[in-house]
């Protein structure tokens, strides 16, 4: 389940992996000889270096309590292949060469490591040398950085809910926005992030983008994380003559992420509820009791478990963190001039209790992840809505029986999969494939996503995409970490979403599935 990803990155031939705070068997993550050096550097041939989280070397004494002294926490984490330390425990290595606990051959080590990287970025070259040296600082922020800015803001809306109501089109007189994120800056941001020259906010992109003869008005209508002072609100009355209010709702980065930045939290950036602020909810009803269609733009960097929200919105869209571009790719979402295509990049449970307690780190069997989940969410992993339809026409493997040898000697099967937009208007479609170990000798996923692809087509247009499912898909992975392929049977599933009946209920199309015997 969590070392896949990275085993994938690796293989790209990234240059750097920052070890985690957290322990796994025991060992903490930065002083995991399983990890950086077993895992990591021997079974995946990784050949860069290894940073730790920040602070977390100094973790391995003072909260995991692994050793007593900053000196015996970096000599575990230098012996087990943390080559950069982000703090202050490495100051104490010369105490760990005194007191034995290190040699100078291993911070030769690491040493080695980290001058590689230093010389594969040019550092001590002379600059005339060095490619791309001399890019100028106009790059930043141009136009064609902005274009991809607001590429990936448009991708990554997920259109959750549409009664009708969008795209906003016809004669508009008054579209009313409202709520705390609808002038945020911060909203936009996200965690970790690079100033941008310009940030648009999402009133000044539907500011922007409104027809002509549109009047755009806003007021915030309700704090973020807390109520408002007192009980007058002119939003009520403005809503009630608006031909469409939208509403941005949701959390920020002030509530959630770095503890030295999430002033709006009481609990250090955790968040101790999954639900919206309640106030915000209580927003909501009232804004749907005058009549007003409401849209919901819902941001956040983590699961809203909000059922409530869903039923109260006429449409629903999550739009994340969306970024610099955030405000112009959501108007252009809003007013029809681009189409949805973004999915969930992750479950949202139905509530909070279908989740597994917080310190039980298995996977099977306790309703973690779309793998193993059996109960219904609110929003499946990889959902999102359209203002077009699609449907599965066809899913074709290449053959339908391979050996065990064939399969590794080919890397893997191909698969043809066969699409049709069946709505008025363009479209990408996010075509998914899974697979289901049918004849597991030991716990297996009930689903899992080994492939995906997006697939442009215009109305009535029928496409055909091939998808190639890797040979460690078919890979079963054994309680000590060994992977095998067993005999058996297979289905593989295309889908627009995961396929399971919640999805159909959103609105996701009927998945195609076939079965592939894999023989001795």
């Amino acid at each position: 389940t969590y070392l896949p990803h990275f085993r994938t990155v690796c293989a790209s031939g990234v240059e750097g992996v920052m070890a985690a705070y957290n322990r796994v068997n025991g060992e903490a993550a930065c002083a995991s000889k399983f990890l950086l050096e077993d895992t990591l550097r021997e079974r995946w041939g990784f050949k860069g270096h290894v940073v730790s989280d920040c602070w977390a070397i100094s973790d391995i004494y003072k909260h995991h309590k692994i050793v007593d002294t900053a000196a015996e926490a970096a000599a575990l984490a230098i012996k087990a292949g943390c080559d950069l330390n982000c703090g202050c425990a490495y100051e104490h290595v010369l105490e760990a060469v005194d007191q034995g606990l290190l040699t100078e051959a291993d911070i030769d080590i690491c040493v080695e490591r980290l001058l590689r990287c230093i010389v594969r970025l040019g550092l001590i070259d002379d600059p005339a040398t060095v490619p791309l040296s001399d890019t100028p600082l106009s790059v930043v922020g141009s136009q064609r950085h902005r274009a991809i800015a607001k590429e990936a803001a448009l991708k990554g809306c997920v259109l959750l809910k549409n009664n009708g109501v969008l795209p906003l089109r016809g004669k508009l007189d008054k579209v009313m926005v409202t709520g705390p994120n609808a002038a945020s800056v911060d909203m936009l941001l996200g965690n970790y992030f690079g100033l941008p020259v310009h940030a648009e906010t999402i009133v000044e992109g539907i500011a922007a983008a409104a027809p002509a003869g549109t009047s755009v008005q806003y007021l915030r209508g309700t704090m973020l994380a807390r109520p408002s002072m007192h009980d007058k609100n002119w939003i009520y009355y403005e809503t009630k003559t608006a031909d469409a209010t939208i509403a941005c709702m949701g959390l920020s980065p002030l509530m959630e992420g770095e503890e030295g930045e999430c002033v709006a939290s009481a609990s250090g950036g955790d968040r101790d509820e999954l639900g919206l602020p309640p106030h915000q909810v209580q927003f909501l009803r009232r804004l749907k009791e005058h009549g007003t269609p409401v849209v919901v733009l819902l941001s956040g960097g983590s699961a809203i478990v909000e059922p409530e929200v869903y039923e109260l919105a006429d449409a629903l869209m999550w739009i994340g963190y969306p970024g610099e571009a955030g405000g112009s790719a959501v108007a252009d979402l809003l007013f029809g001039r681009a189409n949805p295509s973004g999915r969930m990049p992750f479950t949202t449970p139905m509530s909070a209790d279908d989740l597994p307690v917080f310190d039980d780190y298995r996977v099977a069997g306790m309703e973690r992840t779309y793998r193993y989940a059996e109960k219904a969410p609110l929003y499946p992993f990889g959902f999102g809505l359209s203002y077009t339809s699609f449907t599965y026409d066809d899913i074709r493997p290449r053959s339908a029986s391979i050996g065990r040898d064939a399969l590794r000697q080919a890397g893997g099967l191909d698969v043809s999969v066969t699409v049709t937009n069946t709505g008025d208007r363009q479209g990408e479609e996010v075509v998914q494939l899974y697979i289901r170990d049918l004849e597991a000798s030991c716990v297996a996923p009930r689903r899992e996503l080994v492939a995906t692809t997006r697939l442009s087509l215009s109305p009535g247009e029928r496409g055909v995409i091939d998808l190639t499912v890797h040979t460690s898909a078919f890979e079963l992975v054994r309680d000590d970490g060994t992977r095998e392929i067993e005999p058996g049977e297979f289905e593989l599933i295309a889908s627009g979403a995961c396929p399971i009946d919640r999805s159909i209920e959103l609105g996701a199309p009927s998945p195609r599935s076939c079965r592939v015997v894999v023989t001795g």
